[in-house]
């Protein structure tokens, strides 16, 4: 178990000599540990503090963990390409996989009037529907298919593949299963997916999919987003609407701006012996639909050809998770204890 050793000013107490004897004691043990120092009412050492109590609880939380895959990941994306093996050793995380057939047939079994009940729901709090009847019947079979395959496997998070067979078919169902608090991926790529875990334990809110987009360097904003499988709770005050997914102009998406606020981005990639992760932060601003599906506008906090020297340099991919809050300090500890590489670009520290 992580250990926090905390040292007290006073030259009577011998605080700092205890202290640095059960850290020395704690490294020869190779037991994760951290030395602060601080008086009790200091708000440095308490935010240091708990900042690594946060990352002991990620650890925590990543391990026994298990997370569905369904279907394929996408074809040509060998970036998201991973070891089963090496996920449970390194996060803890057991992958179960099924194919798209076994999702199909599960959603089959669900009965009309349910389908129909679940779809009136997803309609319910939009502000327009622009698709079909049958095709959102169709997603909300997979919706309640997916929700009884996490329910009767207690998973953490679940990803969805076989892009783009499923396309319009999987979208709002993704959403719709994050806004129950499930984190849920697309396209299935397993390491967006533990990340989108990963930060929904820190944020108060679900976790925004989505890729790098458009830069605006004069402004430093940068716009996110994905085809339609946003979480519909994520919605600016506009609201949300109900729309045959882009591209293949067919099925059901959801689409929306995204709420302002804090946040920060996040991709985590790798395979054995390289796994990595890089965040940063900045503040979400009003955005009109620039791409259709869930566009999310933020001002970055640093530079982005900064930034992006970073991207390049440690080679990290195309699906980035957004969060609702700062957790810059959380993350990087939280590297640390994993035993990955953490590239903070704000911080300009690589731990």
């Amino acid at each position: 178990i992580p250990v926090i050793v905390r040292a007290i000013p006073g030259i009577r107490s011998g605080s700092i000599v205890g202290a640095t004897q059960l850290s020395c004691v704690l490294s020869d043990l190779e037991i994760p540990h951290r030395l602060y120092y601080g008086s009790i009412d200091d708000k440095q050492t308490i935010e240091q503090t708990a900042n690594f109590a946060r990352a002991c609880g990620l650890r925590k939380k990543m391990k026994g963990m298990q997370m569905a895959v369904i279907g394929r990941r996408t074809e040509g994306m060998t970036p998201t390409a991973i070891d089963e093996i090496e996920i449970q050793r390194l996060f803890g995380t057991r992958l179960l996989s099924y194919g798209f057939d076994e999702l199909n047939d599960m959603a089959d079994q669900i009965s009309v009037d349910e389908a129909q009940k679940m779809w009136q729901q997803m309609v319910s709090g939009a502000s327009a529907v622009m698709c079909k009847t049958e095709h959102g019947l169709r997603t909300a079979r997979n919706y309640l298919a997916c929700k009884a395959l996490a329910e009767r496997n207690h998973l953490g998070a679940l990803t969805i593949g076989s892009y783009p067979k499923c396309q319009g078919t999987m979208c709002a169902p993704i959403a719709w299963l994050n806004d129950d608090g499930l984190p849920t991926g697309c396209e299935g790529d397993v390491n967006s997916t533990l990340c989108m875990f990963l930060l929904s334990l820190l944020s108060r809110d679900t976790i925004h999919f989505g890729e790098m987009l458009a830069v605006d360097e004069k402004e430093n904003s940068l716009v996110t987003s994905h085809c339609g499988c946003g979480s519909p709770s994520l919605a600016s005050a506009e609201g949300y609407i109900l729309h045959p997914v882009r591209l293949a102009n067919d099925g059901v998406c959801i689409r929306f701006t995204a709420k302002p606020g804090p946040v920060t981005f996040v991709n985590l990639v790798g395979r054995k012996g390289n796994y990595r992760l890089c965040a940063f932060e900045g503040e979400a601003i009003p955005t009109g639909m620039v791409f259709e599906g869930n566009p999310l506008k933020f001002i970055m906090k640093t530079p982005f050809r900064r930034i992006w020297e970073d991207v390049g340099e440690y080679g990290f991919g195309h699906h980035w998770m957004t969060a609702y809050g700062h957790f810059n300090y959380p993350l990087k500890e939280y590297c640390k204890l994993a035993g990955i590489t953490g590239v903070f670009p704000d911080l300009d520290e690589v731990v």
